[in-house]
């Protein structure tokens, strides 16, 4: 079940122009939520911009697109070739 945070991620996330002039206002703690519905909508600008300031040094692609609080569906086995 997706919860209500993946859903408005998602929707920012559908609109590749909006989401990058908003990712300046967005907390960094929140870029792991924004990542998963940026995989999954093959938005590469999207996720180019979000591993570009990604806010540590840790970057774990498996943890990110698998089972979430906010999101159960596992992506980690769909490979999306304008996100690679």
């Amino acid at each position: 079940m997706k919860i209500l945070k993946f859903l408005s991620a998602r929707a920012l996330v559908s609109d590749a122009q909006i989401a990058q002039r908003s990712l300046v206002h967005v907390a960094q703690n929140l870029y792991p939520l924004f990542f998963k519905p940026s995989y999954f909508l093959e938005q590469p600008t999207v996720l180019h911009d979000l591993v570009e300031s990604w806010p540590s040094a840790e970057f774990g692609i498996a943890k990110l697109l698998g089972k979430t609080t906010d999101c159960e569906d596992d992506l980690s086995d769909r490979t999306r070739r304008a996100c690679l």
